[in-house]
């Protein structure tokens, strides 16, 4: 029945197939006379002739029979009572349901039993989300309001502990994927963000994006908010409201994901002085997960990039402000985030320092996205690729930052009348605004800020010439950031 033929039963076990030794297995269990048959997925490798015969085999049993099986067949023709076996997580103590009759008529009587059990967990959580509701909506009220809000917070606690799970919150698979490398064009997303200290608003409604490998200079006077941003990025400060995401992490959500992501460099740096250089390395770097095999290369890696080779045996107390500035650096590196976050990294650094930060700056943004925060505008401007702007409690600048920009302003020399100077010039194309400068005699100067991208000079000085008037000076002059910020703060007006 089993479909062993004579020819094969002279064969040693080796050489048959897979299906074959399962049918000599079954022909050893069937056979032995046993009033018990323990079957899992008995009829696994077998053809259907087999198949047919050891079904036909199981409906004869009279003994007793426990199967596993995945065979709906096996379980419609010849099961009679159905087990069902159901545990949650793995954790958790599984429960056990009975249900007689054939593996369809389990199917319809667990249909049943789940459809009321799905009707009894909404009944439940709806009467969470109620009492929750009205528990919230007597908070920060009355003594007494307070009281009975404590009150129901109990009453929900004791709901929750016992409620049921509906069947399709039990039957999710969590399913744990290796973190992926780093993807997408956008690493920072900021969403109306704000931040108050009790009644003070010091920003509101704060909104910007970052895009991988960006180098972002953030501006902004004393008490702006610069500082106060920077620490709601790496979840030090809990923002008043608005969302803030990083490499698709938010940063009130999944804060250890953040921090995971994001080397901070903070204005005043933390350090423990009683340590040495690598010695507090190498702890920040187990701290921050870096694997014990890769701990030392990630911190030699680190030493070398801010120039802490020839301190790196000191005691770190003893070290000058800006050889600790250096060590706050690396131990914003030493994990390799994709995203940095420095506030003042150039403080208390020498002329040279400063120089070789602004390199280094340059050379992680080839790796990194870099957000950078400093009064030294000179040097950071060279190597950021942007800049934003909090003044007044909102974002009042976002622009890019390229040398060959802002070339907007000129300044006009010419011998002529300076009021038919003036009217002339004002209806250039692209001159957006002439302001008169110094007079001596018959010369006027004038600076003309243009209104766009063109290049206005060739028709200034076509213009002037052929009114008969005697051009002596034509000259660009970039705008610097400072002059730019300081229009941007102003014209952002009160709060």
């Amino acid at each position: 029945g089993l479909g062993l033929t004579q020819g094969r039963l002279d064969l040693p076990l080796g050489a048959l197939s897979g299906g074959e030794r399962r049918r000599v297995e079954l022909a050893r269990i069937l056979f032995a006379g046993s009033d018990v048959l323990l079957l899992d997925e008995p009829t696994n490798h077998l053809d259907s002739d087999a198949k047919g015969w050891l079904l036909d085999y199981i409906r004869r049993y009279r003994g007793a029979m426990i199967v596993i099986s995945h065979d709906l067949e096996l379980l419609d023709e010849s099961i009679t009572r159905v087990i069902h076996l159901e545990r949650y997580g793995n954790d958790d103590t599984g429960t056990l349901a009975e249900y007689k009759g054939t593996y369809s008529q389990y199917l319809a009587g667990r249909e049943r039993d789940e459809h009321q059990l799905t009707r009894q967990s909404d009944r439940e959580q709806t009467e969470i989300k109620r009492l929750a509701t009205l528990a919230d909506s007597m908070r920060g009220q009355t003594a007494k309001r307070a009281k009975t809000a404590k009150s129901i917070d109990t009453r929900v606690a004791k709901l929750e502990k016992v409620a049921v799970d509906g069947p399709a919150k039990r039957r999710s698979i969590s399913v744990r994927f290796p973190e992926p490398p780093a993807a997408g064009r956008v690493v920072l997303e900021v969403e109306d963000l704000a931040r108050s200290y009790g009644k003070v608003d010091v920003f509101d409604s704060v909104s910007f994006t970052v895009e991988r490998g960006e180098r972002l200079l953030v501006m902004g006077l004393n008490g702006a908010g610069k500082t106060s941003t920077m620490r709601m990025l790496t979840t030090y400060l809990a923002p008043s409201a608005g969302h803030a995401r990083l490499d698709g992490k938010d940063v009130v959500d999944e804060p250890g994901a953040v921090r995971a992501r994001v080397g901070y460099l903070p204005e005043n740096v933390p350090l423990y002085p009683e340590m040495r250089v690598r010695e507090y390395l190498t702890y920040r770097s187990r701290l921050k997960d870096v694997p014990a095999h890769a701990r030392r290369a990630a911190v030699d890696g680190s030493i070398r990039r801010c120039g802490l080779a020839e301190v790196e045996d000191r005691i770190v107390g003893q070290l000058s402000r800006g050889y600790r500035q250096r060590v706050g650096l690396a131990d914003a590196l030493v994990h390799d985030p994709p995203i940095l976050i420095l506030d003042e990294p150039t403080a208390g650094l020498d002329p040279i320092q400063v120089r070789e930060v602004r390199a280094l700056i340059r050379d992680l943004g080839r790796q990194h996205t870099v957000l950078v925060s400093t009064h030294i505008l000179p040097e950071v401007e060279a190597v950021c690729t942007r800049v934003i702007a909090l003044a007044n409690g909102r974002l009042a600048m976002d622009e890019p930052l390229r040398r060959d920009e802002h070339k907007s302003t000129l300044t006009v020399e010419a011998r002529g009348p300076a009021d038919a100077l003036r009217r002339l010039i004002e209806v250039v194309p692209g001159v957006g605004s002439v302001v008169a400068g110094r007079r001596e005699g018959e010369v006027s100067t004038f600076e003309v800020r243009l209104a766009g991208e063109a290049d206005a000079r060739e028709e200034i000085a076509r213009r002037v010439v052929a009114a008969g008037w005697g051009l002596r000076a034509l000259e660009a002059r970039r705008s610097t950031l400072e002059e730019r910020f300081i229009r941007a703060v102003q014209a952002a007006g009160p709060r």
